[in-house]
This record gives structure tokens, C-alpha cells and sequence, in this order.
């Protein structure tokens, strides 16, 4: 029930708590011992410095005194000194020596606890996180309001109402250790339910498959490999797909996601938007539907898509207005230049007979083209 798995992430979050408290509690600890090892190694040397007459008459003061043992306390300094000038014929060294030992080896314990309790929290945590999504991935109750913290981090970003982008919903958050795979993708699943029961369908297309039971196996999954946007043929395949989707019911709605909802993302929707002529992008260059999927984001054109994937849009633009694509594949056999580029190759300015203007127009002769591959 919703109830027990609550109170399995409060207890994890409890004991990652008490964890940390134990480990600063026992370094605070080792702290202390450390000082008071510190602090009875000098006073064994200033002890040792003094001379037999000056010790025998600290001695006598010790005895004369009138507080109790109970005033006092067992480990008192008095006590303490006592001891030491009892056991110095032994030598100070060898009292230095064996206190250090002894305190060397409650130091040791108290780390060997720290480590012992660490693991044995790590474990429990392990076995109750195990339990807890034994029956299958977290879902959230309907009832609750929307985990905004995760979404916002998924990037779920609404371009109309009825087409939707986000990031891969099952990555772990880059900037919040507390914003989980689990968790993000319940939060996505939560939202879709809450507001489009039954009435949304998600494409992925960044190549990395989760668990699609959370969102009711409603994801259909298109793979191309790398970056840019998918082949043309493919592409038509996933607006037809898309279309066809929306199409079937007027409530339904169209979610994309690749790894970043970014390029891949974008370049489907721009082409989309002018393919069915969504949001008013009816027969526009798909660029211009590119900007306002930038606006949407937040975030500047030039960053949501790479320069390949721009090219792509307008190969559609360009079928859009008629000109087909060559149907059997082409083969690339040759390049043929007027002659060589420059790849920025600047030469030495001459300081002899050069002077500032003169090498600024060297510069720019020199400076060449810079292709970009992909």
C-alpha cells in the first residue's frame, strides 16, 4: 500500500540520518580522546622534568590536603600525579609508552565501531530498499499533489496541449542526489495518470529502455544510433505514428523523450508541429518552430540543437515544399575542392616591416574555414 511504502522511505531516510549523527558523534569522540592523550603525555613530561626534591614536596602537599577521595574523585589530578610519582622509578618514557598505547587502542575501536556501524546500516538499507520495490517499480497515490521537484528536474515541458517533452524519466538527476530514477519516473507516471488517464502515449527514442509498466506499457520505441535526428524515411515513420495517435481520440496526448529532451526531441517536434501545422506552424519554416520550442524550454536555439540536426529540418522543410528525396541511398565517392582550406595557420607577424594593420589583413587571409563533421 501507498501507507508502508511511506514509512520504508522514512525509514531509509531515518537511518541514512542516524548514520551520519553515529559517524559525527564518534569522530567528535575521537576527538576528545585524542586531546586528553595529548594532555596527559605533557603532564608525564613536565613530571618527569622535575627534580626529586620538588617532587617529594608536591607529595607531601597531596597527602596534607583535607578534600576526600569521594571530593575528589578516583580520577582526579591529584590521584593521577600520585600514581605517576609512585611508578617513577619506573621511568617517564615508559609511563609516555604505555599510555599511548592504551589510548592507540581505544582510538583504533572507536574507528573499527564506526566502520562496523556503517556497514551495518548500508545493509539494512539494501535489504528494505529490496523489499520495498519487490512487487514492482513505486508508484504514487493519485491523491497526492505532483512531485513539481522531480518534474522540473525531468524537464517536462508542455509545447500545446496535447504534445509534451521531457527528459529520459528513469536517469538519476544530475544536480540532486535525492531526486532518484524511481522517483522521477513516479512522478511522470503520477502526472500523466493524474491529468490524461488512460489517454497519453510516450516515444522514445534515446535508446535506452526502463521499465514501461509504471506508464501502462504506453511507449512505443524508435532507436537510431547517435545525436542527430533520425533518417528521413524514420522520421516520417514517427510523425505518421504521432499523428495517427492524436488523431484516435481528442483528448489524447503525444509525449517525446530522448536522453536530454533536447535535440532529438526538438527536431521531431519542430517538424511535427509544421507537418500537422500545430500551434499555428502551418506550411512555416520549421526553424521558426525550433525558436519557439526554445522559448517553451527557456533556453537559447543554438543550445537546444546541435548544427546537423538544424540541417535535418530543413531537409524536411525542403520535402515539405515538394523536392522528393533521391530514393535508392547515394554513395559518397569524392570531394572536389578549388583548392585546399585553411585551418587558421597564422604565420609570425614580421616586426621588421609590419605593422599593426597589416597584420590584422595577414590574419584574416590566413584564417581559413572550419568545417564541422558530425
Amino acid at each position: 500500500s501507498f501507507a508502508t511504502t511511506t514509512m520504508w522511505s522514512n525509514l531509509l531516510s531515518s537511518g541514512e540520518a542516524a548514520k551520519e549523527r553515529l559517524a559525527s558523534a564518534l569522530e567528535r569522540t575521537n576527538e576528545a580522546l585524542s586531546q586528553r592523550a595529548s594532555t596527559h603525555a605533557q603532564n608525564v613530561a613536565r613530571t618527569s622534568s622535575m627534580s626529586p626534591s620538588s617532587m617529594a614536596s608536591r607529595s607531601k602537599e597531596e597527602e596534607d590536603t583535607n578534600q576526600s577521595p569521594k571530593e575528589q574523585g578516583e580520577g582526579s589530578a591529584s590521584s593521577f600525579f600520585k600514581n605517576i610519582n609512585q611508578q617513577q622509578p619506573k621511568g617517564g618514557a615508559e609511563l609516555y609508552e604505555s599510555l599511548k598505547t592504551g589510548w592507540g587502542s581505544v582510538l583504533e575501536a572507536t574507528k573499527n565501531a564506526v566502520e562496523t556501524t556503517k556497514d551495518a546500516v548500508e545493509k539494512e538499507q539494501t535489504r528494505i530498499h529490496a523489499s520495498l520495490f519487490a512487487n514492482g517499480p513505486y508508484k504514487r497515490d493519485l491523491s497526492l499533489p505532483l512531485d513539481t521537484e522531480a518534474l522540473r528536474d525531468a524537464e517536462v515541458v508542455y509545447l500545446t496541449d496535447r504534445l509534451i517533452t521531457m527528459s529520459h524519466p528513469a536517469m538519476q538527476s544530475p544536480t540532486n542526489g535525492d531526486i532518484t530514477p524511481q522517483r522521477k519516473l513516479a512522478a511522470v507516471a503520477h502526472l500523466l495518470q493524474k491529468r490524461h488517464g488512460g489517454k497519453f502515449m510516450i516515444w522514445n527514442v534515446s535508446e535506452l529502455e526502463y521499465d514501461y509498466s509504471i506508464l501502462e506499457d504506453q511507449v512505443m520505441t524508435f532507436q537510431f544510433p547517435g545525436s542527430p535526428s533520425p533518417p528521413l524515411g524514420l522520421l516520417l515513420k514517427i510523425l505518421l505514428s504521432v499523428e495517427s495517435w492524436l488523431k484516435a481520440d481528442s483528448e489524447n496526448v503525444a509525449v517525446m523523450h530522448c536522453l536530454t529532451g533536447r535535440g532529438r526531441t526538438s527536431t521531431i517536434m519542430a517538424a511535427f508541429l509544421c507537418w500537422m501545422g500545430e500551434a499555428g506552424f502551418g506550411g512555416v519554416d520549421p526553424t521558426k518552430a525550433l525558436e519557439y520550442i526554445a522559448y517553451c524550454k527557456r533556453i537559447e536555439p543554438d543550445i537546444l540543437t546541435i548544427p546537423s540536426q538544424r540541417r535535418y529540418v530543413t531537409y524536411f522543410k525542403n520535402m515539405m515544399d515538394g523536392v522528393r528525396p533521391s530514393q535508392p541511398p547515394l554513395l559518397l565517392m569524392r570531394i572536389i575542392m578549388s583548392e585546399a582550406p585553411k585551418f587558421g595557420k597564422n604565420m609570425p607577424p614580421d616586426d621588421k616591416n609590419d605593422d599593426e594593420t597589416s597584420r590584422n589583413k595577414d590574419k584574416e587571409q590566413e584564417l581559413g574555414c572550419a568545417p564541422y563533421v558530425q
